[in-house]
């Protein structure tokens, strides 16, 4: 396959206007976990808790991904199947699990409980399927549901057990070896024949029975077997385990007091299983632990006695005149088989009992009957509650009989404070009655009459707007009067809306010809499968070693403690992985995805590149795409590849919207040159979940266009945002399903005559495989791009000048206008990374001339040749070895140790300008102190360190090589967790990490008086003034003073530039030093001896910066000047040891009488939230020292621009991905210099103020993306 790519990929290589360099740019979710002991429900019936779901199955999958900490497991075609919800036709289904999840958890999870009584305990990022007043499903993370929210859960959970009660009865019981089987005569007859003809002895010898070889014999000639011992023989003999149960006489308990005596009564094995779930059910609610039930009623007592008779037991009706009639069944042959295959209590049975998984796994009929026989011992029909109740001292009793009604479509309300289990509503008491009932004669009497008269109650309810009626009835002929009685009071909200009124008014909105999209939105409401059931609370609960999760591809959710709750997802992926790829690379659809932790987490944490043919209008095109992760926390990676394309295909979710982060990818490839284009992703949830009307669709899509156009507008110039506008019509955007692998564009509508129409009737037919087919989206996507993202050469005329400063008419920048080939070889790298086998591999972008293997490049700005080991393209994890590749492309070197932004040529060319730096558009704001635990590690970390510092310049790196103590800084806390954390563990280095700390800086507002400071030998005073730097000058000094400095042909440039930042000519043409973002100048007019003193100035000027007088943090925006001088005159008395402490104490008097202030790093955040919580969030800014910058409304929610100081945001969720509806999700959106906090101490307590190493605070329930950042004043 691969020589193949090669071939194809050689054909167009060097045909530079048939080369398309673009990027994948999006922001995505990671995946969400349940508690250990969350039950799930299997499509068997039974309930089992999330760690033995894992545990049980995992032998049978495959370890795709095994790190510390971390396992999923790949499970084969119909292993394991479980209850999922179906959005789009409201219906519970039955879903095969593909993948099985289990994780290392240290934070706290949250437990949601429910109106109905339902708890769940979850991930604070586990999504919930909430339903809004406007009638669509939304999905909330669980740390922003809010109480009275509407959690979508399930009140139908079926049932597709295959195995049978007799074989489930005989595997349970045959665990006790003191439970003895006798056989019919004639069975055992022909049982003893098989047995021989078997062979006795070698069957003997092949099940290896607990007795011995002759008693063996014994129960074979007798017809009385263990039942232990029958199982094997059975399972030996490939003979049905429901056969030798119908074969079974009678069953019976042996004592241990003498070999073979019968210690209890026999029973026969129920050819009626019915009744025994129902004898069963009357024992976990009248019975006790003797084998007795205790009831008052005669009709019952009939029918338990009749019941009992079908087992072979002949129960004795005992009554007493001073308590309750007992109905004695006795013995332990009775006893033991309840324990064994009920899971019945041996003592103490009032507050233990639980629904056992033997009756979650059983038919319907067997559940029915459980459930009545419980319910005719402890349930009544309550009529001033217009309710069938049940209450129990086990609340896990009632948490189980609440499930297990589900199976009958009967929805239920659990009041754990009483200890109550209520059935209320039309719906739910009518299947009650129909499916289960009562034995018990008054209780099914009244039963019937509650029947009679029940009315909707909360557990039916359909919690939405009545304006969702009327748009409805508004596109059908209906009056209000035309519809059901009383209709207008719930298109007026004055009534509630139940399932059953809301299927007669959809009855009524079809027989009027009311639009089918409207209508298949109410439909799914109407459906008696689900509940919806408001918030009550949450909490929080001490995190669990392990958390776990079940991938179900179709639905991408599965039902949990009776509640809908989302999955993690390895097929809703970027465009690259999920669509493009498959049919591109043999079907592989997460070819991209090669990273341990990128599989893991679920998102992409390095950028991907590949190389791949593509034809258009019968021409082959070469597209050389590079997948950019979505996390902010990995912005700087979307920055390098920025520098290495000339277009990005900007994905944007359907149903978010535009986000912040969709805004800094076009900054980021907007002040690269880049040109973007749009796809709008995810639109089959706009039909199938959110059941959108067409209008309602374009309307989304409208507004989406807008915004991404109008953050072109901010970030490019007039004539570049004419020329480059995205619409519809030119087919510069295009819609579609990157999961479902389909897409449209209005071209290719035009071309295919599949309109928007066509569209929705087919998704929501399901026909995914055909929209696939007839609009595959590798074909639409990549027409648009060959269609609308310039060739590099053209592109060159517009990209080289915006990132590279040298001459455009010499020879390099006309080789680059033309990406000639043949010119001199300029390339930048955007990328490098180490390969365990390889060595050092760089990515670049070859801008001018060719490069072969062999060949000597010289890196301009690290002044070193290196050589090119290996060149080739990629192709995912693999790279295509060839000899040569041309401008125009992206590459890959084996071979130079290069760091990320340099720019090389070829040893020997003529040395050219370097490439301006690659910046990311914020810089580092979170920082952790790193120690290896063991000191021989040290030399390995610090090597580890700065080679992960030189591939990713957005991590800064600061190592005391003495200590071993190291401060890394990142865009985020994922991002050094992700890169460097596991990084140095997968390097077999283990290290002790803090918690995050807030790097602050300090600076001031006034200038200073002149102020003096003498030596410690009081012989040197000097006199020096301090003033802040104004902002130009200020990012001059940090943006460009060192470039253009280490560039620059004489100091005439670099003196005029640093005017034209601000300075005076005099100051300009004093500059002593520059060092970060401050200055030294010499303003004195003659001093002597200054310049044998200069250098212990210079030090003591970067020592002073480097941590400031107050906090003993870096300084920023500084400018200090020198008026005078009086030294010694013998040398020996002014060395460094006076001159340090001297000069660094005229500069801190300066400083402190100037207002100085602790700068702390600050983030603008947009929170979207509704209008009726809109209060809640701007509490929430104020409490965390906030400021609000601005306020709109978008339709049902509001969105507010604030400002927030960074050592605030921790604890807060880290993810890209924001929904209209939650709650309070902040998402960071602009960068700038403001003004914080509170006025910092005075004095000698300036050292002690708690600044520096500022650790994260507490967790909140809020969530942020930290991408951009500030130093604000605190005052």
């Amino acid at each position: 396959m691969a020589d193949e790519e090669l071939e194809a990929i050689k054909g167009v290589i060097e045909n530079a206007e048939q080369i398309r360099n673009i990027a994948i740019a999006a922001h995505i979710d990671h995946g969400k976990c349940v508690a250990p002991d969350q039950r799930v429900s299997i499509a068997d019936g039974s309930q089992v808790e999330a760690e033995e779901v894992f545990e049980r199955y995992r032998t049978e999958g495959e370890p795709v991904e095994q790190e510390e900490g971390e396992l999923r497991v790949s499970l084969p075609e119909n292993t394991l199947q479980v209850t999922s919800f179906n959005r789009s036709s409201g219906t519970t289904e039955t879903k095969e699990v593909t993948d099985m999840w289990r994780m290392e958890k240290d934070e706290d999870l949250v437990e949601v409980c429910l109106e109905n009584g339902r708890e769940v305990t979850v991930t604070p990022e586990h999504e919930f399927t909430v339903l809004s007043q406007n009638g669509t499903f939304d999905m909330v993370e669980a740390h922003d549901l809010e109480p009275d929210q509407v959690v979508v859960a399930s009140r139908q959970l079926e049932a597709t057990n295959e195995s049978s009660t007799e074989a489930r009865i005989l595997e349970e019981i045959s665990d006790n070896e003191r439970f003895y089987a006798r056989l019919g005569e004639m069975f055992a007859d022909e049982l003893r024949t098989e047995i021989k003809s078997e062979g006795m002895e070698d069957l003997y010898d092949s099940i290896q029975p607990v007795l011995e070889l002759e008693s063996f014999k014994n129960c074979v000639w007798r017809g009385e077997y263990r039942v232990q011992t029958l199982v094997q023989v059975a399972k030996r003999l490939d003979m049905g385990l429901d056969d030798i149960y119908s074969e079974i006489e009678s069953l019976n308990v042996r004592g241990t007091e003498s070999k073979g005596e019968h210690s209890s009564l026999e029973m026969s094995p129920a050819d009626d299983t019915e009744s025994l779930f129902y004898i069963a059910g009357m024992f976990f609610g009248d019975g006790d632990t003797e084998g007795n039930i205790t009831n008052g009623n005669r009709h019952i007592q009939q029918t338990v006695v009749e019941k009992s008779a079908a087992l072979g037991l002949e129960p004795h009706v005992r009554e007493f005149d001073d308590r309750t009639t007992r109905i004695e069944l006795g013995g332990k042959t009775l006893n033991t088989f309840l324990r064994e295959f009920f899971g019945y209590p041996e003592s103490a049975k009032s507050g233990s009992i639980s629904v056992p998984q033997t009756v979650f796994e059983a038919s319907r009929t067997e559940v029915s009957a459980f459930i009545r026989g419980y319910m005719d011992a402890d349930g009544t029909v309550e009529e001033a509650r217009s309710a069938v109740s049940v209450g129990s001292k086990s609340t896990q009793m009632l948490d189980d009989l609440q499930l297990l009604l589900q199976r009958f479509d009967i929805a239920s309300k659990l009041n754990r404070r009483n200890g109550t289990l209520y059935v209320s509503g039309e719906l739910s008491v009518d299947r009650f009655r129909e499916e289960i009932g009562f034995e018990h004669p008054e209780k099914s009497e009244k039963l019937l009459g509650l029947s009679n008269r029940a009315e909707s109650s909360k557990l039916d309810a359909v919690p939405i707007d009545g304006k969702v009626l009327q748009e409805a009835r508004s596109t059908s002929s209906a009056s209000q009067t035309d519809l059901v009685p009383s209709y207008s009071s719930y298109e007026n909200n004055h009534v509630g809306l139940s399932k059953r009124s809301l299927s007669r008014i959809i009855e009524g909105l079809e027989q009027h010809g009311a639009n089918k999209y409207r209508l298949n939105k109410l439909q799914r409401l109407a459906v008696a499968d689900t509940v919806f059931s408001r918030v009550e609370s949450k909490h929080t609960i001490s995190a669990p070693e392990h958390v776990y999760d079940f991938t179900v591809e179709d639905h991408h959710n599965f039902v949990c403690e009776g509640v809908v709750v989302e999955n993690t997802t390895l097929t809703d992926n970027l465009l690259a992985r999920a669509g493009m790829i498959s049919d591109k690379l043999a079907g592989d659809q997460r070819f991209m995805d090669f990273d341990d932790q990128e599989a893991e987490r679920g998102i992409t944490i390095y950028s991907a590149n590949i190389s791949m043919v593509h034809e258009f209008d019968d021409d082959d095109y070469l597209i050389n795409l590079i997948d950019t992760p979505g996390h902010v926390d990995f912005g700087g990676d979307v920055t390098r590849a920025m520098r290495a394309v000339d277009g990005v295909l900007v994905l944007v979710d359907a149903v978010d919207g535009v986000m912040p982060q969709t805004e800094t990818v076009m900054k980021q490839a907007l002040q690269e040159g880049v040109r973007p284009i749009l796809f709008i992703n995810k639109v089959d949830r706009l039909i199938e979940e959110m059941q959108l009307t067409p209008e309602e669709m374009q309307e989304r899509f409208q507004k989406i266009i807008r915004e991404v156009n109008t953050a072109l507008r901010k970030y490019a110039d007039e004539e570049t945002a004419d020329a480059w506008e995205m619409g519809v019509q030119d087919g510069t955007v295009a819609f579609g399903s990157a999961l479902k692998n389909w897409a449209i564009s209005f071209p290719y509508m035009q071309e295919t005559g599949i309109d928007f129409g066509k569209m929705i009737d087919r998704c929501q037919d399901g026909d995914h495989d055909g929209l696939s087919e007839d609009a595959p989206i590798e074909e639409v996507v990549l027409d648009m791009v060959v269609k609308h993202l310039d060739d590099p050469q053209t592109s060159a005329d517009y990209r080289v000048p915006k990132v590279w400063p040298g001459d455009p008419d010499n020879e390099a920048g006309e080789s680059m206008a033309e990406q000639d080939a043949d010119g001199p070889l300029i390339g930048v790298v955007t990328n490098v990374e180490d390969d365990e086998h390889a060595g050092t591999i760089a990515t670049a972008r070859l801008f001018s001339g060719t490069i072969e293997e062999g060949d000597e490049l010289y890196g301009i700005g690290s002044q070193k040749t290196e050589r090119a080991q290996q060149v080739g393209i990629y192709s995912g994890p693999r790279k295509l070895m060839t000899d040569s590749v041309p401008a125009g492309n992206i590459v890959a070197i084996t071979g130079p140790d290069f760091s990320t932004g340099e720019t090389f040529i070829k040893e020997g060319g003529t040395e050219i300008q370097p490439f301006e730096q690659i910046e990311h558009v914020f810089e580092p704001v979170v920082t952790k102190s790193i120690e290896p635990k063991r000191t021989s590690d040290l030399p390995k970390l610090i090597e580890s360190l700065r080679k992960r510092s030189k591939e990713d310049n957005t991590i800064e790196v600061d190592i005391d090589e003495e200590t071993g103590e190291t401060l890394v800084s990142g865009l985020g806390e994922l991002h050094i967790e992700a890169k460097v954390e596991r990084h140095l563990e997968e390097q077999g280095i283990d290290i002790d990490v803090s918690e995050p700390i807030v790097v602050f800086r300090e600076g001031i507002e006034e200038e200073s008086a002149v102020e003096s400071g003498k030596s410690p030998n009081r012989h040197n005073e000097l006199e020096i003034s301090v003033e802040p730097l104004a902002d130009e000058t200020r990012r001059f000094f940090k943006e460009d003073y060192e470039e253009l400095e280490s560039q620059a042909d004489d100091q005439t440039e670099v003196r005029d530039a640093m005017v034209d930042a601000g300075l005076t000519q005099d100051e300009a043409d004093s500059v002593v030093t520059v060092h970060e973002e401050n200055v030294f100048i010499n303003a004195s007019r003659g001093i002597k001896n200054l310049r044998e003193i200069q250098e212990y100035l210079v030090d003591a000027f970067q020592e002073f910066t480097d941590e400031g007088p107050l906090a003993s943090e870096p300084v920023i925006g500084l400018k200090v000047k020198l008026h005078d001088a009086s030294l010694h005159e013998d040398a020996i008395h002014r060395g460094p040891a006076q001159m340090i402490p001297a000069t660094k104490d005229a500069m801190s008097n300066g400083f402190l009488t100037s207002k100085p202030r602790v700068i702390e790093p600050k983030q603008i955040l947009r929170i979207d939230t509704p209008s009726d919580t809109m209060g809640d969030a701007m509490t929430e800014v104020n409490n965390r020292r906030g400021d609000i910058v601005d306020m709109e409304e978008e339709g049902d929610s509001a969105v507010i621009r604030s400002k927030l100081p960074v050592e605030e945001l921790f604890g807060f969720r880290g993810r890209p991905q924001v929904r209209h509806q939650r709650q309070g999700l902040l998402q960071p959106h602009g960068s700038c210099l403001r003004a914080a906090a509170d006025e910092p101490p005075r004095g000698e307590d300036y050292g002690d103020s708690g600044a520096k190493g500022h650790e994260a605070g507490d967790a909140t329930p809020w969530g942020v993306t930290p991408v951009s950042t500030w130093y604000a004043v605190r005052y």
